[in-house]
């Protein structure tokens, strides 16, 4: 049996968390189908791999987002008949568990984020598994499967990333330079309705300015007098960016648990909570600053503290934290074999 595998593609982070499983799939003679939702960063970086793709939708504003639901689902339902997988995989699809579900099929489901509620109520529902990592927050029920590790740790493990130096020069840094980099998030993403980041992002940029270079990463627009700290970078080279960066500062969670697994610190400004960005703080390698009248005083107070503290330290705890997890796209792979095998037999 040749194996036969959808990928369902929802936000540019998996893409970095499903490549090395789709290239494993591939490798031992398998077939993949890739669907993806137009967004540039998302199909930037499965064109900068090499994937092939189908659109099956777009991201919508919340007015759209009902209908475009159907309508993606819909989509994806005539791409999987098509093609006849043996089983769906993604990283939280509320498109793929349905299709699944529809047709009879394997769905592996992989989470690491605990506040999208309707999220976690659809894939619950209809995946055949659900997985995520030990320190996951919530109980998602009986098919709900723990692994010692992360998503991140898909990409970035020394196995998987090596950062490459030269990458700096096309943004006019060296290896020498001290530079921060600095997320700001569109707040559009289901996981962060109602929460908040940052509230002064021109006195962030400010104090940061008293240590080195600042390179702010936004996703929406900026004001004028800070567009020339702005730069666009490509996504396939912002790993390679963070770890050669003093510090990241931003309200993007993924970029500060990326930095966990780089050996780089980083200061996380959000509401949102998460079990991974516990345990990553408890390994001494990430600041959370919630949001609260006293927040610009916080921030101020963790720059100077990671300033203070040799970057090797921090490569340090990384490799401690690192110590003893597993290879996730192992992992994964022999979970889906297992998973297919036990459906077909």
């Amino acid at each position: 049996m040749t194996l036969r595998v959808l990928v369902d593609i929802g936000h540019p982070a998996h893409v970095h968390v499903l490549k090395h499983v789709i290239w494993r799939i591939e490798e031992s003679g398998g077939k993949v189908c890739i669907t993806t939702r137009q967004k540039d960063v998302a199909t930037d970086l499965l064109d900068a791999y090499g994937f092939e793709y189908r659109i099956v939708g777009q991201y919508s504003n919340l007015t759209d987002r009902a209908m475009s639901l159907v309508k993606t689902t819909h989509k994806l339902l005539k791409i999987a008949q098509e093609f006849n997988p043996h089983a769906f995989l993604s990283c939280g699809s509320v498109h793929a568990a349905p299709v699944a579900r529809i047709l009879n099929r394997v769905c592996m489901t992989f989470v690491d984020t605990e506040g999208s509620i309707i999220q976690g109520s659809v894939i619950r529902f209809f995946s055949s598994m659900i997985y995520t990592p030990e320190v996951f927050q919530r109980n998602l029920g009986k098919k709900h499967i723990r692994y010692n590790g992360s998503q991140k740790m898909a990409y970035l493990l020394p196995k998987y990333f090596k950062p490459d130096v030269q990458v700096l020069s096309k943004y006019g840094l060296t290896e020498e330079d001290t530079f921060f980099v600095v997320r700001v998030v569109s707040w559009k993403a289901t996981h962060d309705w109602g929460q908040r980041g940052i509230a002064d992002l021109p006195g962030l940029v400010q104090h940061l300015q008293k240590y080195g270079k600042v390179v702010l990463s936004m996703e929406s627009g900026v004001s004028s007098d800070l567009k020339n700290h702005t730069l666009t970078i490509a996504p396939e080279d912002m790993h390679s960016m963070l770890a050669y960066a003093r510090a990241y500062v931003g309200e993007g969670a993924t970029m500060a648990s990326e930095c966990a697994c780089l050996g780089t610190p980083s200061i996380y400004l959000n509401t949102q909570v998460a079990g991974t960005i516990d345990a990553e703080e408890a390994a001494g390698l990430l600041y959370h600053i919630i949001p609260s009248e006293n927040m610009e005083n916080q921030i101020r107070t963790a720059i100077d503290e990671v300033m203070a503290i040799p970057p090797e330290q921090f490569r340090e705890r990384s490799r401690d934290f690192l110590s003893g997890k597993i290879d996730v796209v192992e992992f994964i792979f022999r979970e889906l074999l297992d998973l297919v095998k036990r459906k077909y037999r």
